[in-house]
C-alpha cells in the first residue's frame, strides 16, 4: 500500500503491493514534479548518447568523449531507478531487483499488478460493462455516487481507456432515478454537456439534493404538527363529551324533584275532578254481587302488582300500613309520600265510598271525603 507524504519532493510514496493504481498516479506526479526528463527515462528508457561518424551513420558515443550534457542525460536513468527503489517495499524490490533500467522496473511492476495485454483487455471489458450498467442505487446520496463513478472512471483511465467528459456527463444524467428527472431536464436546457465538467455537474446535483432534504424535513414537520393537532382535537372532544355528561347528570336530580312536584299537582287536579264526578253522578257501590268498585285513582293508591322477585310467595306479602299486598311497610308509598303530603288519609267506611266486604273498617281516600 502506498504511504508517506504525497507529492513530496524529497520522498516518494511507498508501495507494498496494494492499490497499485493509486501508487502509479502518485509516482507520476512526484517524478514529473522533480524533473520531466526523469519520467521520460522511465517511459521511454535511458537516453541513448550517440554520434554521427564520418560515414554518416549514427553510432554510440564513446564515454571518454562525453561532455556535461551527455553526462546529465546518462544520469536521468539512475535518478529514476533511485526514486523507484526508494518507493518500493522489500517484497516489491526483490520483484524488480534484476532489472537493468528504470523502464524495465516500471514495466515489470505494471505487468505484475495489471497483468499482460490479454489480462488488461479482460479488465477493460469488465470495467466497460460496469460503466455501462452504472446507475444510482435506491437511497444513495450524490456524494457516494460520485465516489463510485470517479473511482470507476479512474480505473478505466489507468488501463489506457480514458472516458471523455461528454460521455461522463451524459452517463451521470442518465443514471439518476425518476425523482431527479426535473433537475436533469433543467441542466440539459441550461448547459452544454460537451463542455460541462463533471465536478460542476456533481456540485449542481448536491445543491439540488440539499434543497430536497429541506423540503422533506419541512413536510415531515408539518405532518407531525397536523397529527399533534388532531390528537389535541380528539382530547378536547373527549373532554367536552365527559363534561357534557356530568352537566347532564346534575340537572337530572333537579328534574326528578320537579317531576315529583308536577306529579303531585296532577294528582291534586285529578282528585278534585273525581270529587266533582261523584257529586254529579252519585256513584254508589253495592255488596250484593260481591263486586268491588275500584276507583279511577287506584293507580295512584298503588294497586298491588305482581312482584318480579324470584320468591313464589311474594304476592302473599301484606303491608301493615296500607293493608295492600305485594310490598312491605318499608316500601309503602302511602307512608313515605302520599300521607305526609296530605294527598290521602284514613277514612271510616261510609256510603260514599264502599269497598269489598272483606277489608278493614277504614279505607284510603282523599281528605275532601272526610
Amino acid at each position: 500500500m502506498a504511504s508517506g507524504p504525497k507529492g513530496a519532493h524529497n520522498r516518494a510514496p511507498v508501495f507494498n503491493g496494494e492499490n497499485y493504481g493509486y501508487w502509479k498516479d502518485c509516482m507520476c506526479v512526484h517524478i514529473n514534479a522533480i524533473d520531466r526528463n526523469i519520467w521520460t527515462a522511465i517511459v521511454n528508457g535511458p537516453f541513448q548518447i550517440t554520434m554521427t561518424n564520418a560515414a554518416g551513420a549514427v553510432v554510440p558515443k564513446p564515454e571518454d568523449t562525453w561532455n556535461a550534457e551527455d553526462e546529465k542525460k546518462y544520469a536521468y536513468d539512475w535518478k529514476a531507478r533511485n526514486i523507484l527503489i526508494s518507493a518500493l517495499g522489500v517484497d516489491e524490490y526483490y520483484r524488480v531487483s534484476h532489472c537493468k533500467s528504470a523502464k524495465a522496473m516500471w514495466d515489470t511492476l505494471q505487468v505484475a499488478h495489471e497483468g499482460t495485454d490479454d489480462v488488461k483487455l479482460a479488465r477493460i471489458n469488465t470495467l466497460t460493462q460496469e460503466f455501462e450498467l452504472f446507475h444510482m442505487e435506491d437511497g444513495e446520496t450524490i456524494e457516494s455516487m460520485q465516489k463510485r463513478f470517479v473511482h470507476l472512471k479512474n480505473r478505466l483511465n489507468s488501463l489506457d481507456r480514458p472516458v471523455s467528459n461528454a460521455v461522463a456527463t451524459n452517463k451521470i444524467l442518465r443514471c439518476l432515478n425518476r425523482k431527479w428527472q426535473p433537475k436533469v431536464t433543467a441542466i440539459k436546457e441550461a448547459n452544454d454537456l460537451n463542455t460541462l465538467d463533471i465536478t460542476t455537474l456533481f456540485g449542481k446535483l448536491e445543491e439540488h439534493e440539499q434543497h430536497l432534504k429541506c423540503l422533506d424535513m419541512r413536510e415531515k414537520r408539518t405532518k407531525k404538527e397536523k397529527n399533534m393537532e388532531k390528537e389535541v382535537e380528539k382530547k378536547s372532544i373527549a373532554l367536552k363529551a365527559s363534561s357534557s355528561k356530568t352537566s347532564k347528570r346534575e340537572p337530572k336530580d333537579s328534574d326528578t324533584s320537579d317531576d315529583e312536584d308536577s306529579d303531585d299537582e296532577e294528582m291534586g287536579l285529578f282528585v278534585r275532578r273525581y270529587n266533582k264526578y261523584l257529586k254529579k253522578n252519585g256513584a254508589k257501590h253495592s255488596d250484593k254481587g260481591k263486586r268491588s268498585y275500584t276507583p279511577l285513582y287506584s293507580k295512584y293508591t298503588f294497586v298491588p302488582k305482581v312482584s318480579t322477585s324470584k320468591t313464589p310467595y311474594s304476592h302473599h306479602i301484606t303491608c301493615h300500613y296500607c293493608c295492600k299486598k305485594g310490598h312491605t311497610i318499608e316500601k309503602c308509598k302511602f307512608r313515605r309520600i302520599l300521607v305526609p303530603k296530605g294527598v290521602f288519609q284514613w277514612l271510616p267506611k261510609c256510603n260514599k265510598l264502599c269497598t269489598h266486604y272483606q277489608g278493614p273498617n277504614e279505607n284510603w281516600g282523599p281528605p275532601s271525603l272526610n
